[in-house]
């Protein structure tokens, strides 16, 4: 029981501690920055007050999604080979079932 209280006591530490926070807070703004929530309250009071329309344009988005699909793309493909000529029929089974899976193959 003391084993637990000590991890859940040096968990919670290292949660609040100042890195974890400060690694927050700037993985909000760059998600934030990433989804076109670009200019901070003053910003956008300074715009409104002037009577401009707030635009913005992200470029970040379509460069994020870029290499998501690519990263997507790029897995991994599963395929059973044989190591000797006329056993290939096993390896086709297994290769089969791996895509029924939802494993893609070549």
């Amino acid at each position: 029981m003391e084993a637990a209280r000590r991890l859940k006591r040096d968990v919670e530490a290292d949660y609040n501690s100042k890195g974890q926070v400060n690694w927050r807070r700037g993985a909000r703004e760059d998600f934030d920055f990433e989804a076109g929530e670009q200019l901070n309250e003053e910003d956008e009071a300074i715009l409104q007050d002037a009577k401009r329309p707030i635009a913005i344009f992200n470029p970040v988005g379509t460069t994020v999604d870029s290499v998501a699909g690519q990263e997507v793309g790029n897995r991994q493909e599963v395929q059973f080979l044989p190591r000797r000529l006329g056993v290939a029929k096993k390896n086709e089974l297994l290769t089969s079932r791996e895509t029924r899976k939802g494993i893609r193959t070549t």
